[in-house]
């Protein structure tokens, strides 16, 4: 049985890892629907990814480096913050108004007893 490097074990992880977080992020942004159309799906995840690695590109963009490699500072842009700009922009510029979330009878708090 031939022994494998320590390094490429290493880097093999460490790739793989960089998948896993990849896909769990890109959950974060992708458009959730009922729809039967696996068209439909599939180009959702892949917007998904579009978004995905558009954030990794501002993100690797707004980073600023100083002597030594040190972090100065990183922008402030979070994927979470990046889809909350994303929705408001798309509400505004198509003038639609946000969900509301939706309340189901049993999952009401009970009234005060006074």
């Amino acid at each position: 049985m031939d022994t494998v490097p320590l390094p490429q074990i290493f880097d093999g992880y460490r790739r793989r890892f960089g998948m896993e977080s990849g896909y769990r992020q890109m959950h974060q942004v992708r458009a959730r629907t009922t729809s039967p159309s696996p068209t439909l799906r599939l180009l959702l995840v892949g917007l998904a990814f579009l978004l995905y690695n558009a954030y990794l590109l501002l993100r690797q963009i707004g980073r600023t480096l100083r002597a030594y490699g040190r972090r100065l500072r990183t922008i402030w842009l979070t994927l979470a913050r990046m889809k909350q700009l994303l929705q408001q922009l798309i509400i505004d510029k198509l003038g639609l108004q946000p969900m509301a979330p939706r309340v189901v009878p049993w999952m009401e708090a009970p009234a005060a007893v006074e």
